[in-house]
């Protein structure tokens, strides 16, 4: 079910991850069978099926990546410790 909402959303494990607020893995195991949504993380999903592309789509434009933010500073570290 899960990798059917995702396709039929047009998103990644990673995009969906971050809008139900797990990690990329989980998803993965979700979508495999190893494990299965619960609490909250099952609610989100529950919320996203009743949803379309464009309002996920623009729910994701308002999720800040902090990650990303992240490995940006830790590449520039890496590059400035390189140079020295």
């Amino acid at each position: 079910m899960i990798q059917k909402l995702r396709r039929r959303l047009k998103l990644t494990q990673g995009e969906l991850a971050k809008l139900v607020g797990v990690s990329v893995v989980a998803v993965g195991s979700w979508e495999a069978g190893r494990s299965r949504p619960q609490g909250s993380r099952r609610a989100a999903l529950v919320a996203l099926r009743k949803l379309g592309r464009r309002e996920v789509v623009r729910l994701l434009a308002g999720i800040p990546e902090p990650d990303r933010a992240r490995r940006s500073a830790r590449r520039r570290a890496r590059r400035r410790r390189k140079a020295r």
